[in-house]
């Protein structure tokens, strides 16, 4: 349809023709305004709110009946004017107090939004404005209007320093989400955030003052987080809010992430058949989908784009049995990783699901040049450290991270944890492990005998008590020892022994004969032992000592002869 240029002279003549012009005459009573023109504006603007809603995918569903698309519509419109979403008092006395106002707005509310297809495209006004038996706000009356109040603007708070370092904490920690800080009732978004806020929220976009300066200022009162923070993360946002408690201090709210809006590589079940996600496009509102059913029958990879709402609605109904979400799980952190179920071997997988199952973190471990072992650790370790800080759990992990590790290397680290060890790696590895466990224990025998060691050292340097006793001792001992040669020298003379003969004596002797037990036979009876050396020079002194009483004796015998 063409549009009609008016002269400007004629401009203000021809709006008067149609009072649903009313609105674009300066001069006219804005105080008053057609009926007709009430129920068009009310209309387009529950109709906006609903196409944004979470019901919209319900009444594009094709499953929905008519009766539980209709009763969606008459609950959400309810829900608008009872949240406060929509504030208009004419709205809300039109459709309490005027004849099927209310009826008629759903009506053309669902003709223009279930499913497909509209069977008319004319709204109730068109409809039954020439009707005789429409009741007279149909035809056409002035109604007292009082146009929507606005909002007074919040007198922005300044910003303490403690919180401004607290936001720049969360917003280092979560730099690709939108962060909202609540500040006096409201979750307030700064910077960078606030202005992408504003874009997609149509929020006004503020100035505050901060203790480190001024900063752009966006957000929505707290009791709004819920349904405010939902549109945002519809759109592709990931967003953290971080909500102030009853002492002061802030604690997490909610975190939307955006993967999380509809995972890629999540099963969908669309007329009887299964679809992967294979991809989500948030600016254009679409879902590329992969046939998985033609895909295993025809082994051909074949796609198809679905609008996103639509099959986040789906994705929301499915009953997804555990086994299906790890799996889901599973492939988009492999996804997320870079890698694929083909580079890592069957036991590590293994570990992989298990700790899927568990609920822990996969991508850490997630490195196809990590055994299954230094993957157990690091899930291990991870869970260890759950209640410290993020900061902290990187710290630990870092080492265990950098390069592979052999099955010993892994179970060591794991002592230095206090974590079990694993009992494979010990039987393959049972030297290096005895050895390992036996270092302590003998590390704390030699120092031991180090110390012993040092301390005999000390001791050999002090002075003996009884020195010189044990010195006189000693050359008495050596003056004797000189004797008792002198002695043993002077009696083998004197005895006339030659060691020589004796050996040669000895020597010559036929041996007696030994039985088996390494006894000597019987003795004959002129075997007779010689006598020691000793025994000789015994006899000797004895013989030496007599013979001076025998002269004696003999001298005392001639004296009396």
């Amino acid at each position: 349809m063409a549009g009609r240029v008016i002269p400007l002279p004629s401009y203000s003549e021809t709006l008067v023709k149609n009072p649903l012009n009313d609105f674009l005459n300066p001069d006219s009573d804005h105080t008053q305004k057609d009926s007709r023109c009430v129920y068009k504006e009310c209309l387009y603007t529950l109709l906006e709110k609903v196409e944004r809603s979470e019901i919209y995918p319900l009444l594009r569903d094709r499953d929905t009946t008519e009766e539980e698309a209709e009763n969606l519509i008459r609950e959400k419109i309810k829900d608008l004017f009872a949240s406060g979403e929509v504030e208009n008092a004419t709205y809300s006395e039109a459709i309490d107090t005027w004849a099927h106002f209310g009826e008629w707005i759903q009506e053309d509310i669902f003709q223009r939004t279930y499913q497909d297809v509209i069977t008319d495209r004319r709204d109730a006004v068109a409809l039954y404005q020439d009707s005789k038996d429409a009741p007279q706000w149909v035809r056409g009356m002035m109604v007292p209007y009082a146009a929507e109040e606005k909002a007074v603007e919040p007198t922005l708070q300044p910003m303490p320093l403690d919180a401004a370092n607290e936001y720049n904490a969360l917003k280092e920690r979560y730099p690709d989400a939108l962060v909202g800080y609540e500040q006096y009732g409201n979750f307030e978004f700064y910077g960078e955030d606030a202005k992408r806020v504003s874009e997609l929220l149509g929020s006004k976009l503020l100035e505050k003052e901060t203790a480190l300066g001024k900063v752009e200022v966006s957000g929505f009162p707290r009791e709004q987080w819920a349904s405010q923070a939902m549109k945002l993360w519809k759109q592709g946002e990931s967003v953290y809010l971080s909500g102030q408690q009853e002492d002061g201090t802030h604690a997490q709210t909610k975190y939307f992430r955006r993967e999380e809006y509809l995972p890629v590589n999540t099963i969908i079940e669309l007329e009887d058949r299964e679809f992967r996600v294979d991809s989500v496009n948030f600016e254009q509102g679409t879902v590329s989908l992969q046939d998985m059913t033609l895909a295993k029958e025809a082994r051909y990879p074949i796609f198809r784009t679905e609008p996103l709402e639509y099959i986040r609605h789906l994705y929301e109904q499915a009953d997804v049995p555990m086994k299906e979400a790890i799996e889901t799980t599973v492939f988009t952190a492999l996804h997320n990783a870079g890698v694929a179920y083909e580079d890592f071997f069957p036991e590590q997988m293994d570990v992989i699901y298990s700790v899927a199952e568990s609920g822990g973190e996969l991508e850490e471990l997630l490195n196809p040049d990590f055994p299954p072992e230094q993957m157990q650790l690091i899930a291990d370790v991870q869970n260890r450290t759950d209640a410290i800080s993020r900061a902290a759990a990187e710290e630990a992990l870092e080492p265990l991270t950098q390069q592979p590790m052999t099955p010993a290397e892994a179970n060591h680290a794991r002592r230095q944890h206090n974590l079990p060890l694993d009992s494979e790696a010990e039987t393959e590895q049972p030297v290096l492990a005895s050895i390992e466990r036996a270092l302590p224990q003998v590390e704390r025998r030699l120092e031991n005998l180090e110390q012993q060691l040092a301390q005999a050292k000390e001791e050999a340097k002090r002075p003996f008590a009884q020195e010189a006793e044990l010195a006189e001792k000693s050359a008495r001992l050596a003056e004797l020892n000189a004797l008792l040669n002198m002695d043993e020298k002077g009696s083998e003379d004197a005895l006339g022994v030659d060691e020589d003969a004796a050996e040669t004596e000895v020597a010559d002797r036929p041996r007696h004969p030994v039985n088996y037990a390494g006894r000597v036979a019987e003795r004959t009876a002129d075997d007779v032992r010689k006598p020691s050396v000793l025994a000789q020079l015994h006899a000797k002194q004895v013989e030496r000592s007599v013979e001076p009483q025998k002269s004696q004796k003999r001298k005392s015998h001639n004296m009396e002869l």
